[in-house]
């Protein structure tokens, strides 16, 4: 049971982290900007989804989670994944040194923001909060 409990607790912390880091490194810019860490990315994602696969053939839970190995993949997983965020907070610091009113826009906008710079539409909801009084962009197609 404790083989049990450390294995799921290890899986949960793997999907969070995988669930949100997974539409940003779906990103072409993205991953152009972070190299090193969409290939460590890359890594977690083919290993996580190898663990699903194996468990939607086989759902029971116990087998599942206590299969040999699958702690140590999760472990690493888990490892690639938090230094993989470390990276994109300091990318993220970096863009804002940058471009000041960065600063006034969270990780996740910033991400969606960065990730769709050549979109002017995509970053349209956040004008507001990086420029007073400015709340869309002029553009034509």
């Amino acid at each position: 049971m404790l083989l049990f409990t450390e294995t799921l607790d290890e899986w949960v912390h793997c999907q969070r982290l995988w669930v949100s880091l997974e539409p940003i490194f779906a990103t072409a810019d993205i991953r152009a900007q972070l190299t090193a860490e969409a290939r460590l990315f890359t890594i977690v994602d083919n290993t996580f989804k190898r663990i699903m696969r194996i468990t939607v053939k086989h759902p029971q839970s116990l087998p599942a989670v206590t299969r040999p190995g699958v702690l140590e993949a999760l472990q690493l997983c888990n490892s690639l994944l938090d230094q993989i965020r470390r990276s994109l907070d300091d990318f993220l610091d970096s863009r804002r040194l940058t471009f000041s009113r960065f600063y006034f826009l969270g990780n996740d906008e910033l991400l969606v923001v960065l990730s769709h710079s050549r979109n002017p539409r995509a970053i349209q909801p956040f004008l507001s909060k990086c420029f007073a009084a400015v709340s869309e962009f002029g553009y034509t197609s």
